[in-house]
């Protein structure tokens, strides 16, 4: 993004949006003005600057249908994982690179609270896309990514230059 994250810009405009999840992706309802406006997942990659192209992907266990041969034992084969596959995964039990890739995910595409360096499922399924050359579309992933979020309270915004950007524009 070639805009920095704009907090003030964005802090006290995220409780008038609502997510809204669908088949083709979803899109979201700001209320701003007075008024509610609705801004489509196209409006979203074009604002953003994001490509459409790709697996529509909702995240969790289940790969696309698209993606043969996915599993949790192969993701965690393809990431070099090296350790128990029960309980926590830990991302100090892969390569230094998967690392690197794994703390880019938590911090800037999958955002999230709490511990980085536990490897969550949804975590080696991105992984194991993006190491295996699979397109994600992006716009989708992140309305779907933002609605296990919605009606949380403190926690840390995700996503804040595309909000200041999306805000900006409307």
């Amino acid at each position: 993004m070639e805009n920095d994250y704009s907090p003030d810009l964005v802090s006290g405009s995220l409780s008038s949006l609502r997510f809204v999840g669908t088949t083709d992706g979803g899109y979201i309802e700001a209320y701003m003005g007075g008024r509610i406006r609705v801004i489509p997942l196209s409006a979203i990659a074009y604002i953003c600057n994001l490509s459409m192209d790709g697996v529509p992907f909702r995240g969790g266990l289940r790969a696309h249908d698209s993606w043969e041969n996915y599993s949790l034992q192969e993701g965690l084969a393809t990431i070099g994982y090296r350790g128990n596959v029960v309980g926590k995964l830990s991302v100090n039990l892969v390569p230094t690179d998967i690392r690197i890739l794994h703390y880019l995910l938590t911090y800037t595409i999958l955002p999230r609270g709490g511990n980085h360096g536990v490897i969550q499922h949804e975590d080696v399924l991105v992984m194991w896309a993006m190491l295996k050359g699979y397109k994600i579309c992006w716009p989708f992933f992140i309305i779907q990514h933002m609605l296990k979020f919605q009606g949380k309270v403190n926690k840390p915004i995700g996503y804040g230059p595309l909000w200041s950007k999306i805000y900006e524009y409307l």
